[in-house]
């Protein structure tokens, strides 16, 4: 029996952020908990979110370290829309660090930008984004990759392997 080289060849994956619109205006407030949970169908979304978990946790030791605040999965409404934030430490002087979690890395920048809307309009400014994902791809910007908390900064890619 003799197998195809075909068979072995890397999947040519192409994952694309879907874009998000940064509104203009709108009173910004913390939403109460949505119930919005999405059916964990296949295998890659059951994998990405065991990686967020323990980013989470990772984050939260850096939190208790650093003695910042870490606030996961928060809610906010503008103009009857709702979104939730992955993950965001705020310091004493209500300044912020914004993540997104990705297992694997895309361009999230219209998705940092929006969340990074909503949190300046509950009162935190600055914000720094940060985007934590696990695989790197040939699109990430190298100049951006960082390898420790102590190296964030604006657009930053913080590759995590827990």
């Amino acid at each position: 029996m003799t197998l195809s080289a075909s068979l072995f060849k890397q999947p040519a994956h192409v994952v694309v952020q879907k874009p998000r619109v940064v509104p203009l205006s709108g009173t910004v407030h913390v939403a109460e908990r949505q119930d919005r949970t999405m059916p964990l169908n296949t295998t890659a979304q059951r994998a990405g979110v065991r990686y967020e978990n323990r980013v989470e946790k990772y984050l939260q030791q850096m939190a208790v370290e650093y003695d910042y605040v870490l606030f996961s999965h928060v809610w906010f409404e503008i103009d009857g829309r709702a979104a939730q934030t992955d993950f965001f430490l705020v310091f004493p002087s209500n300044a912020a660090i914004l993540f997104e979690v990705k297992q694997t890395w895309v361009d999230t920048s219209d998705q940092l930008a929006f969340y990074k809307y909503l949190l300046n309009g509950i009162g935190l400014t600055p914000i720094t984004c940060c985007t934590i994902c696990k695989n790197l791809t040939p699109e990430t910007p190298r100049d951006d990759i960082i390898r420790s908390f102590e190296d964030i900064k604006e657009n930053a890619v913080w590759q995590i392997r827990t």
